[in-house]
């Protein structure tokens, strides 16, 4: 299967869609054709399901979407329908496909970490905006609560893991809503139950309490060892979540200050009572104001069931109030606690890198909701490469993923003017180094000018395509790139690079 990503590789490339060397190398680390195949996500009119999954791929790399690359274009790769049939595929099980492609990230990640590195799982949504459509299947109508808006859409419900670097998408769902009344639209046909479309739509008009338990039940195994715990904010701090998850791995949330959650503790109350009663509270500008062991009650009742948890009161810097944050496991340092709910940051780094730079709402105009999961699984994936490229290349903590995305673009993009005069150069070194060489002792020596002069005659043939002067085209494109570098590196740096490596110049 790995060959033959190769030869599928070299084969679109001839038909001018070019991947990147680090492209095929991320497909055969995942094993992109066994995963496939395994998930039971299988080709469309003649293609190979991974020829239409390389196509999917590298569109945003190349600056194009599916219609203008797949719809509107005479010179498609893949046919317009093999794309769409791919997608709206009623058999694919697109969460056990994004999920095996995650397993085999994060274990590499975790093979790269110390085990005092801290690993969590995030549970998190974010509004998947369709305002200008109106025949989307399950389309609903949605409430933002950050911008306290309704919009039409989805509400895209997202567990990644993190170990506060790379962070890797391991599931997700689509939520509609569960009130018809919010529906705009109902599924455009009926589906066998056992199919996986048909468990897609139940999970999309399903809540978010039972989509989270879902996703947790998917990966509490399967990265048993590879996480220290769940995170999530305090949308998603309810007692059947933390009573759930708690039982396969510590909880760390952030609690909301109403009467939603019960503790005991001097008492029956709320969050509120506990802090009131809280001991021994540090004053002034103090960043934790203190904790406490509390029994937080899955009921209203004295004689209801209870879990043993840690508060930790951590003072907020901007509005000098405290903010409570719950964890299970009480044998937690208030440290430890607080920065494993920091890493629930990375979850938000990660929405806006895959709506910014790769066109998560937008990218697909597809009115069946297969084909918008399909899309999404798509672009996680994308974002797995991008995390495992940054991994291995840039490994150093100051390169996001917004900057990597634009170099990436820069690399697999068509051959632009500069590359070409650069190859050409290199071509010319090379004729050069082959007609002025002479033998002394072994070795091909020669000066300066005569380097020059025959590295000048070697582009000579480049002259009319330039439009001009190659010494002149030349200037201008060193002026260029000293504006505007390439991959760490400009064109004088490489050509220098090139030179030492062709050429020993007589000193």
């Amino acid at each position: 299967m790995k060959s033959s990503i190769n030869a599928d590789a070299e084969k679109l490339s001839q038909e001018g869609l070019s991947l990147d060397e680090s492209i095929i190398g991320f497909f055969k680390f995942i094993d992109l054709a066994h995963i496939l195949k395994t998930s039971g996500i299988k080709g469309a009119c003649g293609y190979a399901a991974h020829i239409i999954f390389m196509v999917l791929f590298i569109l945003p790399f190349v600056n194009k979407n599916i219609y203008r690359e797949v719809v509107k274009n005479n010179d498609r790769v893949v046919s317009k329908d093999a794309v769409y049939d791919f997608m709206k595929s009623t058999s694919a099980n697109w969460m056990f496909f994004l999920l095996q492609a995650a397993v085999v990230l994060v274990t590499f990640f975790c093979s790269l970490l110390s085990k005092k590195r801290f690993r969590v799982i995030i549970f998190d949504d974010t509004p998947f905006k369709k305002n200008r459509s109106k025949f989307v299947e399950l389309l609903a109508r949605c409430f933002d609560h950050i911008l306290q808006t309704h919009f039409k859409g989805f509400r895209l419900l997202n567990m990644a893991w993190t170990d506060g670097f790379s962070t890797v998408p391991l599931g997700f769902i689509l939520l509609s809503s569960g009130n018809k009344e919010n529906r705009y639209q109902e599924t455009k046909k009926d589906f066998d139950p056992r199919s996986n479309s048909a468990k897609r739509r139940s999970d999309a008009i399903s809540t978010a309490v039972s989509g989270t338990l879902k996703l947790f039940d998917m990966v509490a195994t399967v990265l048993l060892g590879r996480y220290d715990a769940v995170v999530f904010d305090s949308w998603f701090a309810m007692n059947s979540v933390i009573e759930n998850i708690s039982k396969k791995a510590p909880v760390v949330c952030m609690v909301k200050r109403n009467n939603q959650l019960w503790f005991k503790f001097c008492g029956m109350g709320t969050i509120e009572k506990v802090y009131r009663e809280l001991k021994n509270k540090k004053r002034g500008c103090a960043n934790i104001i203190g904790s406490c062991i509390v029994d937080l009650m899955l009921g209203k009742c004295k004689n209801a069931t209870s879990i043993k948890c840690k508060i930790v009161f951590v003072r907020n810097r901007k509005t000098h109030d405290w903010i409570p944050l719950l964890c299970t496991n009480t044998s937690f340092s208030d440290q430890k606690i607080i920065q494993l709910y920091a890493m629930r940051w990375n979850i938000e780094v990660f929405h806006h890198d895959v709506k910014q730079f790769l066109r998560l709402e937008k990218g697909c105009q597809s009115t069946s909701y297969d084909a918008l999961t399909a899309y999404v699984t798509v672009v996680y994936i994308q974002y797995m490469f991008l995390a495992y490229r940054q991994r291995l290349k840039e490994d150093k903590r100051k390169m996001g993923i917004g900057s990597l995305f634009y170099a990436c673009c820069e690399e697999i993009k068509q051959i632009s003017r500069e590359e070409a005069v650069l190859r050409v150069c290199a071509d010319a070194i090379r004729e050069g180094h082959a007609a002025t060489g002479r033998m002394v002792n072994g070795v091909k020596l020669y000066t300066q000018e005569e380097f020059d002069a025959a590295v000048f005659s070697a582009l000579a043939n480049f002259q009319q395509s330039a439009g001009g002067s190659v010494e002149i085209t030349i200037l201008t494109l060193i002026e260029r790139q000293k504006s505007i570098e390439k991959l760490g590196q400009s064109l004088v740096a490489r050509l220098r690079a090139m030179q030492n490596s062709e050429v020993q110049l007589a000193s």
